[in-house]
């Protein structure tokens, strides 16, 4: 790629447009507090997850053992185990056919348990 210029006039005019933008980028004023600013808040953030990332984490694994544990009490009469709680489960179960596909893959289950509910 080749510049080619009708006169000394039209290069003058073109390397100073580029000399102009040039010195605008860097004649910028920079503001330290907010600078600082944005620094104390992406150290904290990293503190705060070097702190407590490992406790976050059981935590969350804790949450989904329960979860699965409660999905587990609620469908016990699909895995062949009584379930004294049966009347009192009846209100609850709409809300969680939504979770039972999953549920049941994460306890290794290939196909619904549950004959009428083909959900695979």
């Amino acid at each position: 790629m080749s510049l080619r210029f009708a006169s000394v006039s039209s290069v003058v005019s073109f390397f100073g447009g580029v000399v102009k933008r040039l010195a605008g980028q860097y004649d910028r004023r920079v503001d330290w507090s907010q600078q600082l600013a944005i620094y104390r808040q992406r150290m904290a953030e990293f503190m705060h997850g070097a702190a407590f990332g490992r406790y976050e984490q059981d935590l969350r694994r804790q949450t989904a053992e329960l979860h699965d544990l409660f999905l587990l009490l609620c469908f016990m009469e699909a895995t062949a185990l009584p379930n004294p709680a049966t009347l009192y489960l009846l209100e609850v179960y709409p809300y969680l056919l939504e979770q039972f596909h999953q549920w049941h893959r994460r306890m290794g289950i290939e196909h619904s348990p549950i004959g009428s509910l083909p959900c695979c």
